[in-house]
């Protein structure tokens, strides 16, 4: 059984051209530097008509690499989203399922939606090992509905990209039921609450509560307070009533927002600046060790 392979015209130009589309008006910043993402869930709450195409080319894809890598019917899609990496974005030698918190992931995809060369530069996803372990990184070229796909366990990299955008359908899959994306999707066009859009909790949760969402924010210096006390988990902040402010590291003043609403606020109560100080001194070297949320290709 292959554990790679490279597919082609498994999109068509015109499936490619509406999901670059649809990348380009709803991705948005934050999952890693110089790089926009839109998830499946994003995109049905903000557009579901959009789903029609997502979902068709989502399909074509998984039933494309069940076939090449002879697994038929045995995948389940666990992360669909339209990924675009701009000028200076990279990613060095990895494995996508490198976290406990990625151990479901089984396989992955990635189809192309442009041309390297003329669409962007750079940009180039390499198979740490060559084909046929072969020397060398064996490097996969994009153009428009090319597909990779791989173990999850297959150690690849991005090279940086020189200009333009590389934008690209990828997909993670699982043989875990309870990691399938499918049940969440149909939650979300019945209506269900806004916090289960996004990455699903197992790729940001740990087991001991952290809320991995949180690393970038305690990096910049700031650290979620309600009530004066910090919270660890980004769940744990209350509904309703309850007045919610974000506290700076630092700073000796405070305010106070409207009900239900989070913001950078300017500081947390003078009182509580050591105690605040000294938790986010115990947290941020584990923040900081857990690294990068995830990285998509």
């Amino acid at each position: 059984m292959p554990s790679r392979a490279v597919l082609e015209g498994v999109l068509s130009l015109q499936a490619c051209e509406e999901l670059l589309l649809l990348a380009r008006s709803l991705a948005v910043v934050g999952y890693r530097e110089g790089v926009c993402s839109a998830t499946i869930f994003e995109v049905a709450a903000a557009l579901p008509s959009a789903l029609i195409p997502l979902v068709a080319a989502r399909e074509a894809v998984r039933a494309a690499v069940e076939e090449a890598l002879g697994l038929e019917l045995g995948l389940m899609v666990e992360f669909t989203g339209l990924i675009c990496w701009r000028p200076g974005s990279r990613i060095g030698w990895h494995h996508d399922a490198n976290r406990p918190y990625l151990r479901q992931r089984t396989h992955s995809a990635v189809c192309y939606l442009q041309r390297a060369g003329s669409d962007f530069g750079g940009g180039t996803f390499q198979f740490q090992l060559g084909s046929c372990g072969a020397e060398g990184p064996q490097d996969v070229l994009a153009a428009p509905g090319r597909v990779v796909a791989y173990d999850a366990q297959e150690e690849h990299g991005v090279t940086p990209v020189e200009w333009g955008e590389r934008c690209a359908l990828t997909l993670w899959f699982t043989d875990v039921l309870e990691h399938c994306e499918d049940s969440r999707l149909l939650a979300v066009l019945a209506g269900a609450p806004q916090h289960l859009l996004g990455l699903p909790s197992s790729m940001w949760l740990l087991e001991d509560g952290t809320d991995l969402q949180l690393c970038r924010l305690a990096m910049t210096g700031f650290a979620l307070v309600h009530s004066g006390t910090l919270l660890h988990n980004a769940e744990a902040v209350p509904d309703g009533q309850e007045q919610q402010h974000l506290s700076s590291q630092g700073q000796a003043s405070s305010e106070l927002l409207p009900p239900g609403e989070l913001a950078a606020a300017a500081a947390a109560e003078a009182h509580s600046q050591v105690a605040h100080q000294a938790a986010l001194d115990g947290l941020l070297p584990r923040w900081l060790q857990l690294g990068a949320l995830f990285a998509a290709d």
